[in-house]
């Protein structure tokens, strides 16, 4: 097994059923997750076979990936995949679209007031400050380890 996903564990010896579009490294990925999540074996062994133009469609989508995007999870009641689900796939199929989906996993489980960063207040800092507790502004773009 490979930390990276090039290759494909041993336990999950599954064909890429559709290696005419998608990689070998990202097939080998999702095998491994699926040998770490049995809620993903079903994937790796029957649905990328049996839904193979919805996953196209997914893997091959320009725009930001909506949650009516993912094909039907056969393993699931309700037939969805449920978000951290969504969020593993995305890291292994899509990770180019993994940081909007965290911040759309974060604003639906948590709230907007976790990704929008509090305004900041002079004057409430200051007072907040000390000898022993001073202000330090770190400003973008500049190094404070340097």
């Amino acid at each position: 097994m490979s930390i990276t996903g090039v290759e494909r564990p041993e336990s999950m010896d599954i064909v890429n059923p559709v290696e005419d579009w998608l990689p070998t490294t990202i097939w080998n990925k999702l095998c491994e997750c699926a040998e770490k999540d049995q809620h993903l074996q079903n994937l790796v062994r029957h649905t990328f076979r049996d839904q193979k133009k919805e996953w196209k469609l997914l893997y091959e989508s320009d725009g930001t990936i909506e949650d009516s995007m993912f094909p039907k999870n056969e393993s699931a009641i309700n037939g969805k995949w449920s978000p951290v689900l969504k969020l593993c796939l995305l890291k292994s199929f899509r990770p180019d679209k993994l940081p909007h989906a965290i911040a759309d996993f974060v604003r639906r489980q948590m709230g907007d007031k976790f990704l929008v960063p509090p305004v900041f207040d002079l004057e409430e800092s200051f007072a907040d400050s000390s000898a022993a507790t001073p202000l330090i502004f770190v400003m973008p773009g500049n190094d404070p380890t340097a």
